[in-house]
């Protein structure tokens, strides 16, 4: 198995209408982006992920549902995330830009994704 390394960054919603994104830089000294994990204690699972990209390159079908990328505790914590086909990634900008539903509490709200990378 090659030697993977999970990135988190986070995002700030502020109000039921904002759209929350970042622009993290992936580490340089991992090749391939394989994955895509959101924080299990986020409480929206008609959250939309807008647009998710790396150096431009589409990652998720604009207006993901994060509802298919979020997993329960009775997954293992290694596998908590979505497969993707390797992606070249070393020292590229993800993009990606999010709205939540509106309906999971007061804000502001900071939702944290998690990036698998490999060697």
């Amino acid at each position: 198995m090659k030697e993977r390394k999970i990135q988190p960054f986070t995002v700030t919603v502020n109000s039921a209408t904002e759209i929350g994104s970042a622009n993290p830089e992936l580490d340089r000294n991992y090749t391939n982006l394989v994955g895509i994990g959101v924080s299990q204690n986020i409480n929206m699972p008609k959250g939309l992920i807008l647009s998710a990209s790396l150096a431009g390159t589409e990652v998720l079908a604009d207006n993901f549902e994060v509802g298919m990328i979020k997993a329960s505790e009775n997954v293992a914590p290694n596998e908590r995330y979505l497969s993707l086909n390797p992606m070249p990634s070393a020292g590229k900008k993800f993009e990606l830009k999010f709205q939540e539903n509106g309906t999971a509490g007061p804000y502001p709200k900071t939702v944290t994704f998690y990036l698998v990378l490999e060697k």
